[in-house]
Order: C-alpha cells, then sequence, then structure tokens
C-alpha cells in the first residue's frame, strides 16, 4: 500500500541514507527555542503514515510516498484513551475516526520502503 509520511526536509535525508528509526529524536531546531522535541506517539510506537497527505503535512513540511507493508493491522478507534503500543500479534495499527482510516502506525522500518520525495511549492 502507498502512504505518506510526514517530517521535517532534514529528517528525510536522513530517512533515505539511514532507513526509518523509530527511536531516532528529530533535528534540532524543530521544536521550541531550537530544542530537540520528543517524538510524540500518541497512537501508539512506531512510524506514522496516512493515505492522506493533508494529515502527514501535519507532522512537518517535508513528505515521502512510501510503500508500506502492513501486515495483520489492528483497527483502533479512539474515544479519547491513549491505546497501548500495537500488541505483538499485529504488524500495524490503522486509525479509525468516523469510519475512515486517518493514521497508520507501523511497527517496524523492514516494513517500509520509500519510494519518492514530495517537493510542494510554496505559494
Amino acid at each position: 500500500m502507498f502512504l505518506f509520511h510526514g517530517t521535517s526536509e532534514e529528517n528525510i535525508k536522513s530517512i533515505i541514507k539511514n532507513n526509518f528509526r523509530i527511536d531516532c529524536l528529530p533535528h534540532p531546531g524543530e521544536g521550541e527555542n531550537g530544542q530537540r522535541r520528543a517524538k510524540s506517539m500518541v497512537f501508539g510506537r512506531g512510524v506514522y503514515f496516512s493515505c492522506l497527505p493533508a494529515v502527514s503535512l501535519m507532522y512537518g513540511t517535508g513528505l515521502l510516498l512510501c510503500k508500506v507493508v502492513l501486515g495483520t493491522c489492528q483497527e483502533f478507534q479512539p474515544q479519547g484513551e491513549i491505546p497501548p503500543d500495537i500488541p505483538d500479534m499485529f504488524d500495524s495499527r490503522e486509525v479509525i475516526k468516523d469510519g475512515v482510516g486517518i493514521v497508520h502506525v507501523v511497527k517496524k522500518p523492514c516494513q517500509i520502503l520509500p519510494y519518492c520525495i514530495i517537493k510542494l511549492k510554496n505559494e
């Protein structure tokens, strides 16, 4: 499945060179006062994607289109609670809101193949 991943331009270079790293902190300058910000993994530990580019762009101004193998996917419909990490029996989690899959969380970088970098025009 092709999905979008939003991040900073600097992180895109690192992803292309080293693949995705779940434990890697964002580059300096992305948080307040140039401090590294903590990764927000509200829907569980993993790499976040969406079929909607606008959702992915909430995570940064850089956009990657990736081929993602979801494997066995857990469906999660938020009810205001923060879910635990993705259970061992699943490879990914799909976050569903109002009947629509908004976010996919993938547990392992080996499930992801960066396909292309999408450059957006500022107009």
